[in-house]
């Protein structure tokens, strides 16, 4: 370390970061009693990291553009909307995928859920069947006008009755929206337009005798099929990121950079936004947080609930189809992997290389390696210790989701430690305080001006067993099983 005044100070310990693995440690003992400038060091290390990150970024972006063509740099923002990219630009035919309505195809027509409860309300009171769009679609009366909800004929009502919610984003309401209101919005008419229209579609139902009730394929070469980790594992990371896209919600936040009066007064006053957030970022520049209303909210050009619910209730009933043959047997199951026992004679999973075939991820450790004890403290929260019988060599792991589980961390959370938390709830029958442990790590995360800071951060490890029923230690039941007489 240098000091102040030029003196150097000669380090009497060895210096050892936190997280650092021990295989590290033995480099640090031969350095005991040498010189150490902690500026330099400093500046090293921080060099490395941004080398192997440019390094490791630039790797990605080779083989997304060798792959499939698509920077994802500069084409996209997330791992999830470059592989849509990809798919749309490379492999979607025209006219495959349907873009759903937001309310689905049940509700085709634009209706807002408060319409529907209005409606049925209405059904309550008058003991009688409105046709609304809750059940089919919009009433059109023989007149052209497509309405709400129409109840038929009664003595009260020869011509039927006209139910109206009138909302005021589609019905130009002049309370709701006094500004604005000549520019075009929703289906290209203006606030003013639509508020005309309605007035006349009300006088002419009127007019016509109605009662109006009113309420504000893949080819394959074998020459290039080999064996590679990092394509592997992008392929993996594509198929796993790429589905999940096309259920996220359509209605998110979005954040503006405004410079002007006018755009910041435009976005306050646009009757279709609503603006959640002004962060003044300096005496130019602010940025703005805002999100269309519910009733604007369209369609995306990426997004179909239907295939991501098919896909992902698909991997379901492939998972079930082992389970279903595993049985009791099973210790442990995910979305796209299952722990169990394993005896001569007994049901094995067929293993494969192939889209959809299990794998041994025990591989890895040597051949014939397996399970000698595994503890679960709830989904994706796990400890195992594995034996080689080929080389003698026991293996350790643990897996909790959220926790960094480097050098440091791993002397708390083990299997040693997993074990003990997971057996003191089972025995306590209780999930007391005592009976976690607390991590702390560094984290680096984004302030509301987009600086990146680095800051103190602590998580609590804790067993949850609340999804199953447990008979005892070594066997639980889902909730609703009920045994077959």
């Amino acid at each position: 370390m240098t000091l102040a005044n030029g003196q150097r100070l000669v380090v009497q310990a060895a210096i050892i970061d936190i997280g650092e693995t021990p295989k590290h440690l033995s480099k640090n003992d031969t350095r005991y009693g040498n010189c150490f400038e902690l500026g330099a060091s400093v500046f090293w290390h921080q060099r490395m990291d941004v080398e192997i990150l440019r390094r490791a970024c630039l790797q990605f972006r080779k083989i997304m553009l060798d792959l499939a063509g698509v920077d994802p740099f500069v084409q996209a923002t997330t791992i999830a909307s470059a592989c849509s990219y990809m798919f749309r630009k490379k492999y979607l035919k025209e006219n495959t995928i349907a873009l759903i309505p937001p309310e689905g195809y049940r509700r085709c027509d634009t209706h807002s859920q408060i319409a529907i409860e209005w409606l049925l309300l209405c059904e309550h009171e008058l003991r009688r069947e409105i046709i609304h769009t809750g059940r089919s679609r919009e009433h059109c009366l023989i007149e052209g006008y497509r309405v709400d909800g129409y109840l038929g004929p009664t003595d009260g009502s020869p011509r039927g009755t006209v139910f109206e919610f009138q909302g005021c984003f589609f019905h130009g309401c002049l309370k709701c929206y006094p500004s604005g209101r000549d520019r075009a919005m929703f289906n290209n008419r203006a606030l003013n337009e639509s508020y005309e229209r309605t007035k006349v579609k009300i006088d002419r139902l009127k007019a016509l005798g109605y009662t109006y009730k009113v309420a504000e394929n893949i080819s394959l070469d074998p020459d290039k099929v080999e064996k590679n980790p990092a394509r592997r594992a992008f392929s993996k990371l594509a198929l796993n990121s790429f589905w999940g896209k096309f259920s996220q919600r359509g209605c998110l936040s979005q954040t503006s950079v405004i410079k002007s009066r006018k755009d910041l007064l435009e976005l306050l006053k646009s009757p279709d936004k609503e603006t959640h957030d002004i962060v003044l970022v300096s005496d130019e520049t602010i940025y703005a947080q805002w999100k269309y209303k519910q009733e604007a909210e369209n369609a995306t050009c990426y997004t179909n609930v239907v295939i991501a619910a098919y896909t992902t209730a698909q991997a379901r009933l492939v998972l079930y189809e082992y389970l279903e043959q595993l049985d009791r047997r099973v210790l442990y199951c995910d979305t796209n992997s299952v722990i169990y026992t394993s005896a001569a004679g007994e049901y094995e999973p067929p293993l494969g290389t192939a889209l959809g075939a299990m794998t041994d991820e025990l591989e890895s450790y040597g051949k014939d390696t397996y399970i000698r004890s595994f503890v679960s403290g709830g989904p994706k929260f796990y400890a195992y210790e594995a034996y080689t019988p080929g080389t003698g060599e026991l293996h350790r792991c643990c897996k909790i989701k959220g926790i960094s589980l480097n050098h440091e961390n791993s002397k708390k959370i083990n299997y040693e430690s997993v074990k003990r938390m997971i057996l003191r709830l089972y025995d306590d029958d209780d999930e007391c305080e005592d009976n976690s442990i607390t991590v702390d790590f560094r984290a680096i995360r984004r302030t509301k001006t987009h600086d990146i800071v680095s800051r103190d951060e602590s998580k609590r490890c804790c067993p949850v067993l609340k999804k199953r029923r447990f008979i005892d230690s070594e066997f639980s039941l889902p909730f609703g099983y009920k045994d077959s007489l």
